[in-house]
Order: C-alpha cells, then sequence, then structure tokens
C-alpha cells in the first residue's frame, strides 16, 4: 500500500470496527478504535496492507506478513493480521478478492489467523475459504479471538476464480499493494 492510501485503510478498519464488533466488544474498546489511530497503524506498516477499490471507493483492506506471530500454532507459514470490507461491500466478491491477493504473496504456505469469538459472518467466510479453528484462543481485555489456520494455500479456488471475477467488472476493482 502506498503510505498516501493509508487513510483510505484506516477509515476502513475504524467503520467496520463499528459495523462488526457492535455489542461484540466492550463499547470503551470501541471508542478508543478511533480513525486516526487505525490511520497511523496503517500508515506505520504500509508494506503490509493491501486495498481494494469499487468505482475508485475504498472497499475492503487486508493486512497480512508472511511470517506469523511466535504465539501462533503454525509459525512455518504466513498471517492475516486484519481483514475488514464494508458492510455495504460485502457479498460482492471484495474479500474473496482480497484474500487471492494474499494467498500470491504467500505462495503455498500456511496461513494463520484470529476471528473474533462471536463474529459469525467473518468465521462462515474463513470456513468457506478453508480455514479451520485451531482450538488457540487469544484473551484479552475481556475479548476472546479464535485461532484459525488453512494449510497448504494451493487447496485455494480454483485457478482464475477471482482473476475471472475481477475481469467482469473491470472498472470495480482496482488494488493498491
Amino acid at each position: 500500500m502506498l503510505p498516501k492510501n493509508a487513510a483510505d485503510a484506516g477509515s476502513i478498519i475504524h467503520t467496520s470496527w463499528n459495523e462488526a464488533y457492535k455489542g461484540l466488544v466492550p463499547e470503551e474498546m470501541l471508542a478508543a478504535q478511533t480513525s486516526e489511530k487505525c490511520t497511523a497503524r496503517a500508515q506505520r506498516y504500509s508494506e503490509c496492507y493491501r486495498i481494494a477499490y469499487i468505482d475508485g471507493e475504498a472497499a475492503g483492506t487486508v493486512c497480512f506478513v508472511s511470517d506469523a506471530r511466535d504465539f501462533c500454532t503454525h509459525r512455518d507459514g504466513g498471517e492475516i493480521q486484519a481483514l475488514y470490507v464494508l458492510e455495504r461491500f460485502q457479498r460482492q466478491g471484495v474479500g474473496s478478492a482480497l484474500m487471492q491477493t494474499v494467498y500470491e504473496t504467500l505462495g503455498q504456505r500456511g496461513i494463520t489467523l484470529f476471528v473474533l469469538d462471536g463474529n459469525d459472518k467473518a468465521i462462515d467466510f474463513y470456513k468457506k475459504q478453508g480455514f479451520v479453528f485451531t482450538g488457540s484462543e487469544l484473551n484479552e481485555g475481556g475479548v476472546t479471538e479464535l485461532e484459525m489456520y488453512k494449510g497448504n494455500t494451493a487447496q485455494r479456488p480454483p485457478e482464475g476464480f477471482v482473476r475471472n471475477l475481477l475481469a467482469s467488472f473491470p472498472s470495480y476493482y482496482t488494488f493498491f499493494p
């Protein structure tokens, strides 16, 4: 992601937090996740982010690293640290397209992620992507995140699936690494 796009990533994350986590995390945690903090984090780690745009509007973002953190069950692969799609763009292939950029960047390595317990839409999405629960979880600030893992990402959707999806909407999707 270009540093100038950090505001777009920050805005997506801030808005998505409020859309997805209301009632799942303490109100003070939602209030603390300001747009400015989200933008600053995206700016600081800009090399880890990708943003999807639809007709020039920022629709979703993913942040991932090639080496999973030490506390992950599977440390031999990458890790998705954040994936957010604005509610109005969900179920349009944005999340799948962002996942495809992760698969292509990491190659056939496994991928770990953590999903908020109770975030059923996200859990269902990751299950459809081939992720399974590992049984490990993180508990911090009264919030529980469940670890999910997908082994060899060669098991992703059929080759060209997302590219064909994107080709059918040429003016819709653009990505900024």
